[in-house]
């Protein structure tokens, strides 16, 4: 008649035994090779299409496949489709086993990347009428490369990876509200699917590489925004240990950043391999190989900013890149108002590196603090007084940066009160003969009011 469903071949099985038991089915039906695809709209909902009786819109398939209580797909392929994602990606091989119940769906399923890999299984318990319930996707012994081309909106390209991992949704209205995920993988490589042009002659494919990386964190939906946390977040390497255990982000109108500690070796690693990031942002990452631990971090405010809080820094190193100078050792505290902030430097050594400015790297001891605020558009760097001490040169500078927001040059106003010193000691740290001999006459340079020519650039 008009409700018959039509599924091309298929076996009916009947279950004499199981069948007869509270709960379980009398009937199977079991159908070979159908084509499925998972698809997202524009509203970010999902639906499973190619269900035996979807493509007629006067039949609800689920109601006729509940009266066969058990519906069994087998060698079916699937699609996955959403393009917020740039996900277009065909899975060959899919095991579905459906209940379909007077109020909810309950599905058991094994997806197969390739014919070589491990199974990766699903089971979603949902609601008839609005598709609200939960979701778990894991398994064992993952090759992650197989999974890749999930990732592909990220930039990123997962080249190897082995082990368990484990996902739970939580589903309404076919959005997922949270997500909860545990995982220990080992022998990790991550690479970058867009190059970074270093110069005009060489490009490189960043990479990650972690001898094993745990992970135990949530992310859920909250009014206005998101929050994330992980109770357990550890990057292995070279048995070393870089942990972010306790971290919480929330997102929306505000941001909340809070840790115990953070090592953020791994976290600049990562970010320079997405294309997500600026160019000019990702090259000075892979170039400067930034690392920095933090601790007791409390930081929040709105999402273009300026924010507020605290954050302990220890052991900030920057390499040189380009023209542009590098630090090692530098130890501190940054505090924040919303209007600005100071950062309090730890009068430990440090070493400055800049070989397009001096003659050799520079072991010096820093005393003071250094503040930043906004006038306007305007952001200014500056310090009162910064007392900097090496065995070649000692002197307490006075300076103010103001970066415009215009697209103009800085404008610098720089003042340095310098302790006696012979000319052979300073030219070691000088950058030029001339500003040399100016300082060694009058103990007291410099003053540039614009910073066109300068070599930071």
């Amino acid at each position: 008649g008009d409700q018959t469903l039509k599924v091309g071949h298929a076996d009916l099985l009947i279950a004499i035994y199981s069948g007869l038991l509270p709960g379980e089915p009398l009937t199977e039906l079991k159908i070979n090779q159908l084509s499925l695809q998972l698809v997202q709209t524009e509203d970010l909902r999902w639906a499973l299409k190619g269900l035996p009786g979807q493509t007629d819109p006067n039949i609800d398939p689920l109601e006729k496949l509940e009266g066969f209580g058990e519906l069994q797909i087998e060698k079916a392929a699937l699609g996955i489709r959403a393009p917020r994602y740039q996900l277009n990606v065909d899975i060959p091989r899919v095991d579905l086993r459906m209940r379909v119940s007077n109020k909810n769906i309950n599905v058991g399923m094994s997806a197969w990347a390739s014919t070589a890999s491990a199974p990766l299984s699903a089971v979603l318990n949902l609601s008839r009428s609005q598709y609200d319930g939960t979701v778990w996707v894991g398994g064992n012994n993952l090759d992650m490369k197989d999974w890749s081309p999930l990732l592909k909106a990220t930039g990123i390209i997962l080249e190897s990876g082995e082990g368990e991992a484990n996902a739970w949704a939580d589903v309404k209205g076919q959005r997922i509200t949270s997500l909860q995920t545990q995982a220990d993988l080992t022998n990790i490589q991550i690479i970058s699917s867009k190059l970074i042009t270093l110069d005009k002659a060489n490009a490189i494919s960043p990479d990650a590489k972690f001898d094993r990386l745990e992970v135990s964190a949530k992310w859920y939906e909250l009014k206005g925004g998101w929050q994330f946390t992980a109770p357990v977040l550890r990057f292995h390497r070279d048995k070393k240990v870089a942990s972010f255990d306790g971290l919480l982000i929330a997102g929306g109108e505000n941001i909340i950043l809070r840790a115990p500690q953070i090592d953020l070796q791994p976290a600049f690693t990562l970010l320079s391999l997405t294309d997500r990031l600026p160019e000019a942002l990702r090259q000075w990452l892979v170039q400067a190989s930034p690392t920095a631990r933090l601790s007791d971090v409390d930081l929040q405010g709105p999402r273009d900013g300026p924010w507020k809080g605290s954050v302990l820094v220890r052991d900030l190193n920057i390499e040189p890149a380009g023209s542009r100078p590098g630090l090692h050792g530098l130890n501190g505290r940054l505090q924040m108002d919303g209007q600005g902030g100071v950062f309090q430097i730890d009068p430990k050594p440090v070493q400055l590196l800049w070989p397009v400015g001096f003659r050799q790297n520079l072991d010096l001891t820093l005393n003071g603090s250094l503040a930043f605020w906004r006038d306007g558009e305007t952001w200014t760097v500056g310090t009162s007084a910064l007392q900097i001490s090496g065995p070649d040169i000692g002197l307490k500078t006075r300076f103010q940066i103001g970066f415009q927001g215009d697209g103009t040059a800085p404008i610098l106003d720089l003042a340095a009160d310098l302790e006696p010193s012979s000319f052979t000691q300073a030219k070691n740290a000088a950058f030029n003969r001339q500003v040399v001999g100016q300082c060694l006459d009058q103990r007291r340079c410099i003053e540039w009011p614009h910073c066109d020519e300068w070599r930071f650039g």
